[in-house]
Order: C-alpha cells, then sequence, then structure tokens
C-alpha cells in the first residue's frame, strides 16, 4: 500500500523539523529562511546594514560586541552576527543538516513501504 503525498512533502520542505543555525550567544536563526552569509568587512555590505537599520528590518543579534558577519534572510531581514562568516559555514556543515534529493527521497519512500507492509 503506497502512502499518498500530503501537500508539505515536497523533498525540500522541512517544516516538520525545522533547523536552526546558532548565530551567537543563544540566537538561532531557520536555515531554511537564509539566503545569504556574508563578511561584515566591506563598504557595500556596511552600506546594505545602514539601509536596513533605516528601514527597521535590522535585527542585532552581536550582544553589543564587534559585527563580523551579516546574514540576509528571504524576507530581505538583516542579521547581525559577533560570529565569523568561516565558522558559521562550519557550524552548517558539520550539523546534521542534509538536504534530501531526489532519489534520497524515493529510497525512503522505499524503505517505509516496506515497513508498512510488515
Amino acid at each position: 500500500m503506497k502512502q499518498t503525498k500530503r501537500k508539505n512533502d515536497h523533498p525540500n520542505h522541512f517544516s516538520d523539523h525545522p533547523l536552526l543555525l546558532n548565530v551567537g550567544y543563544g540566537n538561532f536563526i531557520s536555515v531554511n529562511k537564509l539566503v545569504a552569509v556574508l563578511n561584515a568587512d566591506s563598504s557595500p555590505i556596511k552600506r546594505v546594514v545602514q539601509e536596513a537599520k533605516d528601514k527597521g528590518i535590522l535585527v542585532d543579534a552581536t550582544y553589543g560586541r564587534r559585527t563580523r558577519s551579516v546574514l540576509i534572510m528571504d524576507s530581505g531581514h538583516v542579521v547581525l552576527s559577533a560570529i565569523q562568516s568561516e565558522t558559521m559555514s562550519h557550524r552548517f556543515l558539520n550539523s546534521n543538516y542534509k538536504e534530501p534529493l531526489e532519489s534520497q527521497t524515493e529510497v525512503q519512500e522505499e524503505k517505509l513501504e516496506l515497513t508498512t507492509k510488515s
């Protein structure tokens, strides 16, 4: 008996298990909403931060420390972090986050079918 897919069963849909990335000092962001992690040193990035501050879409997660990375979210919000962007990328890559590929999803569905038959 094959299970029917629900609306949110797209292979890239992770709403059942929110994936969070530690941006420092007990602050986390949703990986699904993250667009870019940038170094805060360049002038163009500083302008992006200032524009976000002016628009009211800046989230400061530095706790008063030096801003080392800037995270751009899909909503347009800009998040400041005191953690270096390289450190965050290592945290992300070393986490259990693995985006399921089409074939991995098919294998998981086959395993589910086998277990439901037993």
